[in-house]
């Protein structure tokens, strides 16, 4: 029996999430077919990579050892499949944006991706993070840049930057920077539903302090 990048990539990512049934999830195959590429990794190497235990699956040391090794395996392998691959992504596929991204940077977005990528077909969804997040979960939606993540075994996080949050009052106001939540738990506040990104930020912002709005009032979009 020899050694596949099948079994490789099995391993790392019964690792990675903790058991073989998500590996088998994110890989899209079936559980045997994970457990059977794992018996025959180890069966190649002659080693015990995972135990059982009353929490469930284990790695054993020669598992943690052997993980360095495959994870850059992996990574060199994704680096030629990238640098050689003459293949352009073509078809459908649907991208969240939360709205404050979307008003800043769908312009410049979408150029890029007609010129990077003149074959791919994508369908936005403008909207409130929470709700983008639900869609990943619910695979309504492909890929989605949103704000402040719940987070799920199910998705891949991968951090793009910061994005500051700034209050717009008028001037007729007059209230001095900075802007403390004394200086606005009675006046008008516009936020986004509960129980979105900005939602849970306005309200944590005011409880820092052991306030809450008098008058807060929620809307779908901000931008207006």
């Amino acid at each position: 029996m020899r050694l596949t990048v099948a079994q490789l990539e099995t391993f790392y990512w019964t690792v990675q999430l903790g058991s073989a049934q998500r590996a088998a999830d994110h890989l899209k195959l079936a559980q045997p077919t994970v457990s059977l590429r794992l018996k025959e990794l180890r069966d190649v190497l002659g080693e015990d990579l995972f135990e059982r235990t009353n929490r469930g699956l284990s790695v054993t040391e020669s598992g943690k050892a052997l993980l360095p090794h495959i994870t850059n395996i992996l990574g060199e392998l994704e680096e030629i499949r990238q640098k050689h691959s003459t293949q352009s992504l073509v078809g459908q596929i649907r991208v969240g944006l939360a709205e404050g991204f979307a008003v800043n940077c769908l312009p410049p977005l979408l150029e890029a991706m007609r010129i990077e990528h003149p074959h791919l077909k994508p369908e936005w969804n403008v909207s409130t993070s929470t709700t983008l997040e639900a869609a990943i979960l619910e695979d309504r939606l492909d890929m989605a840049v949103i704000l402040n993540p719940i987070g799920h075994e199910k998705m891949s996080l991968v951090p793009l930057g910061t994005q500051p949050t700034t209050w717009v009052v008028p001037k007729a106001w007059e209230i001095a920077e900075p802007i403390t939540p004394r200086d606005m738990w009675l006046l008008p506040v516009v936020t986004n539903p509960a129980p979105s990104a900005m939602y849970r930020q306005v309200t944590g912002w005011f409880a820092a302090d052991g306030l809450m709005p008098t008058q807060m009032s929620v809307c779908t979009s901000v931008s207006v």
